[in-house]
């Protein structure tokens, strides 16, 4: 399995297959390996879902269905659906996960720390 991103990993049949013949500690390695996958999906998810809500904000600015400035709006905007649990009702990290720099995913565009300054810049569409 190395060589492979970790998503991968994880998604593969063999990840589970033989589960029961392994030693706790490799059983432990596994159940730690997709924590931290689900964690990092967790994360770039609630990036997305910020940048969204940035947008959305944006878009009504535009339309005049709003009158305050981006920067005015922040605190109400980023706090709008925080949340300390998660669906499964575990609390969630609040530690960036660690994601491996092996290869740039579409993702990693979209979430780029840019997205505040170049705002002004992106077309209505």
């Amino acid at each position: 399995m190395s060589g492979q991103r970790r998503i991968d990993q994880i998604l593969s049949p063999e990840f589970v297959d033989g589960l029961e013949a392994l030693e706790l500690d490799a059983l432990r390695a596994r159940r730690r390996l997709a924590r931290e996958v689900e964690n990092e999906l967790s994360y770039y998810r609630r990036m997305l879902h910020g940048r969204l809500d940035l947008l959305r904000f944006e878009l009504k600015r535009r339309s005049g269905e709003e009158q305050r400035t981006l920067l005015e709006a922040l605190p109400e905007i980023l706090s709008a659906d925080a949340s300390s649990s998660s669906s499964h009702g575990r609390a969630f990290s609040t530690d960036l996960p660690f994601i491996p720099e092996i290869a740039k995913r579409e993702i990693d565009h979209v979430l780029g720390d840019d997205l505040l300054t170049r705002l002004d810049t992106i077309d209505d569409s």
